[in-house]
């Protein structure tokens, strides 16, 4: 079972330095069919005005994860944390039994355009952490983002999840994706245009993906893409 999630039909909301796109209920948005899907319960698009962003604020039990798309981010935690995520980077914070940071803007003039990802972590309590790293792309490979384990140069997190990305470059390109009958999956399109099957999916579309027994993805054009695969 396919069910795609357009761009278009994301909640959103809007102020004067913020404009995030929710695949999710999320704060005052509300979609019950769009609680969360198995622990991954946020998947926010957010656009953040130059010198502006989420102060200080706290969190627990939770692994985030930004993945920065154009701009950078200044990150500050309770941990002593000061760090500058740019594009291409991603970082990891365990919330676990509590902790506070902000994310800012700094720059003057260009817009920060970021994914902030939530999961639900498989323990509570735990020892708050952070973690970052650069990302390296190869065309029509898979690039490992995160992953319960650490394994294959990806970041840790707490939960039986595997977050990766691709870049497809050819046209028709025809990846295929093994899939496990005990597993379900999130396709989350940064940018491009491809068929996942026979689905078609533009910019920043989501497809949840149940019980199929593989998948073929043909890109139209050069296509970005994470990829989550979740216990059922």
């Amino acid at each position: 079972m396919l069910k795609i999630l357009k761009a278009s039909d994301r909640g959103n909301f809007k102020n004067d330095w913020l404009n995030s796109y929710h695949s999710f209920s999320f704060d005052t948005y509300h979609n019950p069919e769009y609680m969360q899907f198995g622990p991954l319960r946020v998947l926010n698009h957010d656009f953040v005005q130059p010198d502006s962003g989420f102060a200080s604020h706290p969190h627990r039990d939770m692994e985030i994860i930004t993945f920065v798309i154009r701009g950078e981010i200044q990150h500050k935690d309770s941990l002593g944390n000061e760090m500058i995520v740019g594009e291409g980077e991603v970082q990891r914070m365990t919330a676990g039994s509590g902790i506070t940071h902000s994310e800012w803007n700094a720059n003057p003039s260009k817009t920060l355009e970021l994914f902030q990802i939530w999961i639900l972590p498989s323990t509570k309590g735990l020892e708050p952490g952070y973690e970052q790293k650069h990302l390296i792309f190869s065309e029509n490979r898979w690039t490992e983002i995160a992953n319960s384990n650490g394994e294959f140069g990806a970041l840790k997190i707490h939960q039986d999840v595997e977050l990766k990305a691709m870049r497809l470059s050819a046209v028709g390109s025809g990846y295929k994706i093994a899939v496990r009958p005990n597993r379900k999956y999130w396709l989350q399109m940064i940018e491009g245009s491809m068929r996942v099957n026979e689905t078609l999916l533009e910019s920043y579309d989501g497809i949840q993906i149940e019980e199929e027994e593989a998948l073929t993805l043909n890109a139209q054009k050069e296509t970005e893409f994470l990829f989550f695969d979740l216990p059922r």
